[in-house]
């Protein structure tokens, strides 16, 4: 009876992100999802200054409707000195859109306490899965200062990494070049991840055409979505939107089991993602709840992605919001 009733209860679910355009398109999607049940949204120093991912945040959760409780996060990265990427989201990370004002605040709380609150919260619940799209900042500092955290997990999706070229240099894909040894002490802890990484969210981009369709969805978020598509080259990547709509749609992407470390300290590989491959592959996944978690923690990374399949879940999502 306990098992039937946990595989029909919402998944509870929190969001740390950087927003960000494809975090506003990944946040979308998640207030599309009623399979989940969103906890907590916790922003990042990322995409752009902190000034504006909290503020982006904060505005898109209450124009999206998104539940949860909204955290105060970091705004600078463990060691390094801050990058943004304010020449592909706009000054303000949203394109030029602005976004509707609310009143909504913030709670007091840290992310982190707020995280590890939630966590133990959702234990009988099957386990807190977390979604991160941006720097894991946050989530290392969480898991610095509970120990236990990893444990009190589900898992971690997170969009982040290369097995190929970088798209900061060279090397080092974005989110983990913002915070590699913040990357580092996730990927040494014994949380359970899955990472949905930048040559698979290539592999998914969007022509303008698909994007065009999208947007021509009659939904109350179409301008922002419009605003969006025409600040994107002729091919959109949608990197954090990919991770979201695995959530809902497992069959997207298929996944290896590895070992991550990211490089700290070279200057030139830094934020590198560098991976030890098992051959052990999985064509779906899900993060099993923690009654079913096994003894060592699972680290699994992206390899392919049925293309078709996401924009046709994209597409699915947006007409559930229409007007």
């Amino acid at each position: 009876m306990l098992e039937s009733k946990m595989q029909n209860q919402k998944i509870p679910l929190a969001i740390d992100c950087d927003p960000g355009i494809d975090d506003a398109w990944a946040l979308l999607l998640a207030a599309a999802m009623p399979e989940f049940d969103v906890r907590l949204l916790s922003p990042v120093a990322g995409n752009v200054d902190y000034v504006y991912t909290s503020e982006n945040l904060r505005r898109l959760a209450a124009w999206y409707g998104l539940p949860g409780k909204l955290g105060r996060g970091a705004s600078q990265a463990l060691e390094i000195s801050r990058i943004d990427a304010g020449d592909i989201h706009g000054k303000g990370g949203m394109a030029g859109f602005d976004l509707p004002p609310t009143e909504r605040p913030f709670e007091q709380a840290w992310s982190w306490d707020l995280l590890y609150e939630e966590a133990c919260r959702a234990e009988a619940e099957g386990g807190l899965l977390v979604l991160a799209i941006g720097p894991l900042t946050n989530l290392a500092l969480a898991l610095e200062k509970y120990p236990d955290l990893a444990a009190k997990l589900r898992g971690l999706v997170l969009m982040g990494g290369s097995a190929g070229p970088g798209n900061h240099g060279p090397y080092a894909e974005f989110n983990i070049a913002c915070d590699p040894h913040a990357a580092q002490l996730v990927f040494e802890s014994e949380l359970n991840l899955a990472m949905v990484s930048l040559d698979v969210t290539h592999a998914a981009a969007l022509q303008r055409e698909e994007m065009q369709a999208l947007c021509a969805i009659d939904t109350p978020y179409s301008p922002l979505l419009k605003a969006i598509a025409s600040f994107m080259p002729e091919q959109a990547v949608l990197h954090d939107a990919l991770a979201a709509a695995y959530l809902v749609n497992p069959e997207l992407i298929s996944w290896e089991e590895v070992e991550i470390r990211c490089e700290c300290e070279d200057d030139v590989h830094l934020g590198q993602t560098v991976f030890s491959f098992s051959g052990r592959r999985f064509e779906r996944f899900t993060f099993p709840p923690l009654c079913e978690r096994t003894s060592r923690p699972l680290h699994l990374l992206s390899r392919s992605v049925n293309r078709e399949a996401y924009v046709g879940e994209l597409e699915r999502r947006l007409n559930a919001l229409k007007k």
